[in-house]
Formats: structure tokens, sequence, C-alpha cells
């Protein structure tokens, strides 16, 4: 099944989404991080999804596999990337906290709340070992991504104890059944989460389908194909 239908089944959305609602995370790479968006996805961002290479400029900005550059934590790190996804986030739909960001600003790597659940979401691939480079000719750099993908699912699992606590105690503070009619109850924040508002000429289109055929949709840890 392609990742479009995946996407777009029918039953696919429903599932994933209550599962993180009821306290799952989701952890999201490249492809990953498409699917967390909504056009096509799982809705399960304050925001949507959008190519990279397609933003005011980007850099890489052809879909070859390659090496792109993120600002994680203040510091540049060179990252394996195969067209992957920007994070165009809206405050005004909920907190979510921007670990890292291309050269042009947009965001790379995202923490979010989901009722009490959490999301982690990065576009490029820390987690590709040397061989993903040297199978494309590519230099390995001397700092290759392993922390950096520790640091995501580190904080996915922070947020998602907080998010979890949040609901237990929203829980036990929620009136019986009826008491105050359809009030809706507060389930959880990000904390220190700002969100971000940022305004972008998307110049979407359909995502490229080689990214399907590449290293987004295969299992983890496989090496990179189409170079």
């Amino acid at each position: 099944m392609s990742w479009t239908r995946l996407a777009q089944a029918p039953q696919a959305a429903p599932a994933v989404r209550d599962y993180v609602a009821g306290g799952g995370r989701y952890l999201g790479f490249c492809l990953g991080g498409y699917l967390a968006g909504e056009t096509p996805g799982f809705g399960l961002l304050p925001g949507d999804t959008d190519q990279f290479i397609a933003s005011p400029g980007a850099r890489p900005s052809h879909t070859r596999d390659t090496v792109a550059t993120v600002i994680w934590d203040g510091r540049r790190r060179q990252v394996f990337f195969q067209d992957g996804a920007w994070f165009d986030l809206d405050p005004t739909r909920g907190p979510a906290e921007v670990l890292a960001t291309y050269e042009n600003g947009l965001p790379a790597a995202v923490v979010a709340p989901f009722g009490a659940g959490a999301v982690g979401v990065v576009g490029p691939h820390p987690e590709a070992t040397p061989d993903w480079f040297t199978d494309c000719g590519l230099p390995v750099p001397a700092d290759l991504g392993a922390d950096l993908t520790q640091d995501l699912l580190d904080r996915v699992m922070r947020l998602g104890q907080v998010t979890r606590a949040a609901e237990r105690t929203a829980r036990r503070h929620r009136p019986p059944r009826g008491a105050l009619g359809s009030r809706r109850w507060p389930v959880s924040s990000c904390p220190g989460g700002a969100g971000w508002r940022l305004s972008a000429r998307r110049g979407r289109r359909a995502r490229s389908s080689r990214t399907a055929r590449t290293g987004c949709a295969r299992p983890r840890p496989a090496r990179p194909t189409g170079c």
C-alpha cells in the first residue's frame, strides 16, 4: 500500500489518532513526518506539513538523496535527507515545540501534545548510519545524528508523561456525566511550547512519487536506495 493510500484509508487515521489521543506516542521520520500532517495524513499536528525543497530558500532543492544542514539546539548539524518535510505550525491550533530548523528557518523537528499522548516528527533522517551515506557516495559527517534521534525520542516520551498525567488529573476533577451539560474540559498542555507562526509561500505540489519509493517507506534500519 502506498503512503497516500495509507493516509487516506478510512480506518487508518482514526485508529492512529485514537491511539495517540489515548496516551500513545507517535514518532515520525521523513515520510512519517509527512503523515503526521493533514494533506494527506493523520492530522496529529497543530498545523500541516509540506515539501521542504519547494520552500523559499531551501537547500537542498532537489529530490536526490543528499545531506541537509539543520540547526538543532543551537548547533549546525549535517543529516541524511530524502525529500523530507517541513512543519507548518499554527499556534492558534495548539502548542508545539520546535527542536530544530532548516537553514532557511523552517521547522525541521517538532514535538507536540495530542490528547493524552505526544507526537515527535523530523523531516530529515538523523538516525542514518554511515552506510546510508557511503552507499550514495556522500561524505559521512564527523558527528552522526544518533544523539539527535535520542533527543527527539526522549522529548516525546517526557511530553507523553506530562500529557497523560494532565489527562488523569482532568478525569479526577471532571464532574459527573450531565452535571454541566456539554462543557468541555482541558486535557493537556505543552510546557514551554510557544508554537510558531510561519508564513512562507508554500508552493505546494504533490509529493514526489520517488519519495515513497526511497528510504522513507522502508523498514528501519535499512540502506537508502535510488542514489
